[in-house]
């Protein structure tokens, strides 16, 4: 099952082609875009379309190229009007399928400039603790004095690792810049895939070029 912190941003496929998927997720909001995650039922192509005022303005194919063929599905959605409304629909393979027939919703955030890096990251392995996890979806949020940082989220690279640049992450209303203390701060972790789940929470922490891994995490 998904953390709770994560029920919130989910909807479950509810055309017949998506009966045994997961998404899709809206993280990573920025002022000019955001990404689009979710699980597929079997392997195959996915993309988004991108709406505004019901008028189709952009198509995305996967972040690992648009001809992606797989159960996971990451795509970036950019080159968006900052604090504005969009809609967007699901396509997995020629199936276009989600929300009782009615598009889904997301809005960018203003325009924040970035700076610094810290940026955690860790390794995934499937139920055996042997093979790798590639291509399961990693969810992250960000804790400090109680409050958290709106949803992140990146994928497992064909290495088994993951890794995202959290300084920029965004408070929950995605308005300004989420705060990061090393110090007292502290990291959820939820990786899904349709091999299974692994989640974990612990301290905030910069990988250091690659000397500073998270415990590898095994699906369940």
């Amino acid at each position: 099952m998904f953390l709770s912190m994560l029920v919130l941003f989910i909807w479950f496929f509810d055309d017949a082609v998506f009966a045994k998927g997961y998404g899709p997720v809206v993280a990573n909001v920025t002022g000019e875009g955001f990404t689009v995650s979710w699980i597929s039922d079997v392997p195959r192509i996915g993309s988004v379309k991108i709406y505004q005022n019901n008028k189709l303005i952009g198509n995305y194919g996967d972040d690992r190229g648009k001809n992606y063929n797989y159960y996971t599905h990451h795509v970036t959605i950019n080159k968006l009007n900052p604090m504005t409304a969009y809609s967007f629909s699901i396509a997995n393979g020629n199936a276009v399928g989600g929300n009782k027939g009615k598009y889904y919703d997301a809005r960018t955030g203003p325009p924040l400039i970035r700076v610094g890096s810290v940026q955690p990251a860790g390794r995934v392995f499937l139920k055996d603790g042997r093979t790798i996890a590639e291509g399961a979806l990693v969810y992250i949020t960000l804790g400090v004095d109680g409050k958290r940082s709106a949803l992140l989220s990146t994928r497992v690279d064909r290495n088994g690792y993951w890794f995202l640049e959290i300084i920029n992450a965004r408070t929950e209303d995605n308005k300004n810049l989420f705060r990061i203390s090393l110090a007292k701060g502290d990291i959820a972790v939820q990786v899904v895939s349709q091999e299974g789940t692994a989640m974990f929470k612990g301290r905030i922490m910069d990988n250091k070029g690659g000397k500073n891994l998270y415990s590898s995490m095994t699906l369940k």
